[in-house]
């Protein structure tokens, strides 16, 4: 487990660093520009994710669960993910006006024949990114990504600044993609030959595909809910729904984002031996849930005086939508764990199925839901969620042999430790003191409600709380 932890470790040092900086230019942005400007990137966002899913055809995936892949099995991945990216790129350049007219948004057809330009790039990452991603070399990934995010950063506040407007988030996107790509090619050592191995191709698209469909279903009904609120409300709206869910994204990233690139990986090399396989998984449900559940959390209890603080005013209306977010952020954090082991363990057939009645059980929901409105929808998205975590635990259990039993009662007492400091948090917040608040009382109050969290984890001797002083004691003898 030493090179894994090394893995998350360093992992985990770019990730604070990469995610806090998005963080912060996130919020900087939504200060100098409008929900408007945010929403109609959000639109233009949903069809570049599912081309950018379908340009990888999961060959990543084949790639990484595959035990001894060759040079050629490389090269082959690289051409043909190129082939697929040149594709994509040219259909979404000739189709931005029917994007547009989709919407009803004549501003989104430049918007989008510029962004068409990021799928091509961004075939250019993928085989180097799942080179380190394989041989868990977060270290050097991380690097990459976080000064990649920099420089592309630098030119969105700059193009914000100076009155932009949209184009700052569209060149911002589009030139994160291509210093990512250039930083691949000046500094990794892996070149691409000329070679495309037919025979290779076919095998490593047997797993691929499976995982390419169940991305792409993933991609497209995860996303209904985006172009339902994209088609049918105001721009404005689409910004809030955008802003916060990536606003929760971008947390939870920061807090397990490196653990969730290093458990495919490491499942992955394990998955014959039932014991380890077990061992890993359930020390890594532990770590994940220990970190995420105080966060959103506090965000739930906090989310009305975060954006008070950090935002603008033509922001108020985040609130409600930031607080539904972060109670998905939970549920999905669990789906995705229990996901990961049936991934791990080559059942793609099994993955993709599953994902086939997800997705029917999305739409049935989001139905519903779009008959009273915009919170109905949040309502139904909750509600699919909380299904999906039932299907993902069972399955999970049945290959792992980790139950949905056995990880309830795992995660029992660290709930109960969350709940309780929420409540104290809440008193505090309704009943205690009526103060106006600012950055400084937002971080006084975060690093007080952390430290009751670990102190009550500690005096309950909760055993992910022990995993995690692991993880950085590693890290402390690793520097």
């Amino acid at each position: 487990m030493s090179k894994i932890a090394n893995a998350v470790i360093w992992g985990t040092i770019g990730q604070f660093l990469r995610i806090g900086l998005k963080f912060s230019v996130t919020v900087y942005l939504a200060k100098l520009l409008s929900p408007n400007e945010f929403g109609l990137i959000g639109k233009v966002s949903i069809i570049l994710a599912v081309l950018n899913t379908l340009g990888t055809f999961g060959l990543s995936s084949s790639l990484i669960q595959k035990k001894n892949v060759s040079a050629v099995d490389y090269s082959t991945v690289f051409w043909a993910n190129i082939s697929f990216g040149l594709i994509f790129s040219t259909l979404l350049l000739l189709c931005s006006s029917l994007l547009a007219d989709f919407y009803n948004t004549p501003q989104l057809t430049s918007i989008t024949q510029i962004l068409s330009l990021s799928i091509i790039i961004n075939s250019f990452t993928i085989v180097p990114q799942t080179i380190l991603i394989k041989n868990l070399q977060f270290k050097q990934l991380e690097t990459y990504t976080f000064f990649a995010n920099l420089l592309s950063s630098l030119l969105g506040l700059y193009l914000a600044y100076t009155g932009n407007g949209v184009w700052s988030l569209v060149f911002q996107n589009i030139s994160s993609v291509f210093f990512l790509a250039g930083s691949f090619w000046l500094f990794e050592p892996w070149k691409p030959s000329f070679e495309f191995d037919r025979s290779s191709f076919k095998r490593l698209s047997g797993f691929g595909s499976n995982m390419a469909a169940s991305g792409l279903l993933d991609m497209i009904f995860s996303n209904l809910d985006s172009i339902l609120i994209g088609k049918y409300f105001s721009t404005s709206i689409m910004g809030f729904y955008t802003y916060s869910q990536s606003l929760t994204k971008t947390i939870l990233n920061v807090l397990v984002g490196p653990i969730f690139k290093a458990l495919f990986p490491a499942l992955s090399q394990v998955q014959d031996d039932n014991v380890k396989l077990k061992e890993a998984y359930k020390k890594f449900v532990g770590i994940v849930n220990f970190m995420v559940l105080p966060a959103m959390c506090f965000i739930i209890v906090m989310s009305e005086e975060i954006i008070t603080v950090l935002l603008d005013k033509k922001w108020e209306g985040l609130a409600q939508y930031l607080r539904f977010f972060a109670i998905i952020s939970i549920i999905y954090n669990h789906c995705a764990i229990n996901i990961n082991i049936i991934s791990a363990k080559g059942k793609g057939r099994l993955f993709f199925r599953l994902e086939v009645v997800k997705k029917m059980i999305l739409c049935g929901s989001l139905l519903v839901g779009f008959q009273f409105g915009i919170f109905g929808i949040l309502i139904s998205l909750l509600i699919y969620w909380l299904i999906t975590l039932g299907i993902d635990v069972y399955f999970s259990g049945k290959v792992s042999e980790y139950s949905w039993l056995q990880q309830i009662i795992d995660l029992i007492p660290n709930y109960l430790i969350v709940i309780f400091n929420s409540m104290i948090l809440f008193t505090f917040k309704y009943y205690l003191f009526k103060i106006e608040y600012t950055i400084g009382i937002l971080i006084l109050l975060t690093t007080v409600n952390t430290l009751i969290y670990l102190m009550i984890s500690y005096i309950l001797r909760l055993e992910a709380l022990f995993n995690v002083i692991a993880l950085f004691n590693k890290l402390r003898k690793s520097l």
